[in-house]
Formats: C-alpha cells, sequence, structure tokens
C-alpha cells in the first residue's frame, strides 16, 4: 500500500510563485500571479534584488502617487502580503520586495552582517 503524498503549502509553492529566469541577460517584467509586474533593480554592490510592483487602473488614483511597500521577513514567501495587495491595489501603488539572497534576489558583494 503507498502512502499518500499530504498537498501542504509548501508543496504548492512552485505552482504559485513565478521564479524569474536567470539564463536571460537582461530580464524583463513578468506578471505577477495576482496582475501586478515583477522586475528587478541593481543595489549599491551589483546585486539583482527583485520586487513587484502593482498600479491602480483609475488614472485619477495614480497622480495622487500613495504608494505602500511591503517587505517581508528572512526567508519569508513572497506572497505572504497577497492579502494586503488585492485590499490595496486598486487605491494605491504597492511595491513588495523580495528580500536579499531570497526567492530570486542576489546576495550580492556586500560585507555588512545583520
Amino acid at each position: 500500500m503507498k502512502k499518500e503524498k499530504k498537498m501542504g503549502f509548501l508543496n504548492q509553492i512552485p505552482k504559485i510563485i513565478k521564479f524569474p529566469d536567470f539564463k536571460k541577460k537582461e530580464q524583463k517584467e513578468e506578471k505577477t500571479p495576482l496582475g501586478g509586474k515583477l522586475t528587478w533593480i541593481r543595489s549599491f554592490d551589483g546585486a539583482k534584488i527583485y520586487y513587484a510592483y502593482y498600479i491602480p487602473k483609475d488614472k485619477s488614483k495614480r497622480k495622487e502617487k500613495r504608494t505602500i511597500v511591503f517587505g517581508s521577513g528572512w526567508l519569508a514567501f513572497p506572497m505572504i502580503w497577497r492579502r494586503q495587495v488585492e485590499a490595496f491595489k486598486n487605491d494605491y501603488q504597492i511595491i513588495t520586495i523580495r528580500n536579499r539572497g531570497c526567492f530570486g534576489s542576489e546576495l550580492g558583494k556586500s560585507t555588512a552582517k545583520t
């Protein structure tokens, strides 16, 4: 008799999150599961730091330029803010940052310790 695999949340992560394609020289923006865009910036030491951003579809709300930035704890799953993003994305610009060394963001060459 075979044991059934339990489908816990951690087993579903690869289905929920889309990891960046590291073979590409220049990363293009990719869509996120919540309708935002995933892209990256270079930090002071050259590391790619990935972030997702969401812009309200209503143009009048874009002009107000109210932004909420969500940063997760160390090694936290990037979709930890999904409920907040869903609640606020129509009224605010939203940025969710993927920490250094986590979920596609590079560690870089910084010698800073935390």
